[in-house]
């Protein structure tokens, strides 16, 4: 296990980067930012745990990380970045935090070991190839209204249910390819009670063969 001191407040760009025998990192919480590619292609890192103090996650900060199965995402996060768990191959867990904003492109491509995820209520968009070939992808739940980028979800031919609690759908303008690669003749499109005929008459939403209206939203 690598200890990082209790004096750093940053770890800067490529800080770690190609370190190929590091196993486990001990991240302080006076760590409040993970630089670009800090921990990118440590193909051995299997565990790390990011403090509550973090507010900011570079791009590639840890992607080709291959071996790193499960990852929590502090609540002071607004954004991943792209390519941040871009190739983290058997990332099978990621717990996203309420305070979620967006997701960058190809933030978790070819993660082929994700087979859920839920996407926050406060994320408002997801850009193009964020879940690229995640070929085990199995459930999308969309806890808000969120905008969908063309080829989000490219090759994600294993999706088989969605859940979206958007009682008015989403346009998504010239983002017509935004569920490119998810089969919508198999793939169930769950929606709030009510909303079907919504869903089935807007574009992109429309192309779902199978709509079920079966999510009912309590009042707040």
């Amino acid at each position: 296990m690598f200890e990082i001191p209790n004096t750093v407040k940053v770890i800067s760009n490529n800080a770690f980067a190609n370190c190929k025998k590091i196993t486990e990192v001990l991240i302080p919480e006076s760590v409040t930012s993970i630089n670009t590619a800090a921990f990118s292609n440590c193909s051995s890192l299997t565990g790390i745990k990011l403090p509550s103090s973090l507010t900011f996650i570079g791009q590639r900060a840890f992607e080709g990380c291959t071996l790193i199965e499960s990852i929590e995402i502090p609540e002071n996060i607004t954004a991943i970045q792209s390519y941040t768990f871009s190739g983290c191959k058997k990332l099978k867990q990621i717990n996203l935090p309420k305070s979620l904003s967006s997701i960058g492109d190809r933030a978790f491509l070819s993660c082929e070991k994700l087979e859920n995820i839920e996407i926050p209520k406060k994320t408002s968009t997801i850009y193009s190839y964020a879940f690229g070939n995640c070929s085990n992808l199995k459930t999308v739940t969309f806890n808000g209204s969120v905008f969908v980028y063309n080829y989000a979800f490219e090759m994600c031919y294993n999706v088989t249910s969605i859940y979206t609690s958007d009682m008015t759908p989403k346009l998504m303008m010239n983002n017509y390819y935004a569920f490119d690669g998810i089969n919508k003749s198999v793939c169930e499109l769950h929606v709030p009670s009510g909303t079907k005929d919504l869903y089935a008459k807007k574009p992109v939403w429309k192309e779902f063969e199978l709509i079920i209206d079966d999510i009912y939203i309590k009042s707040e």
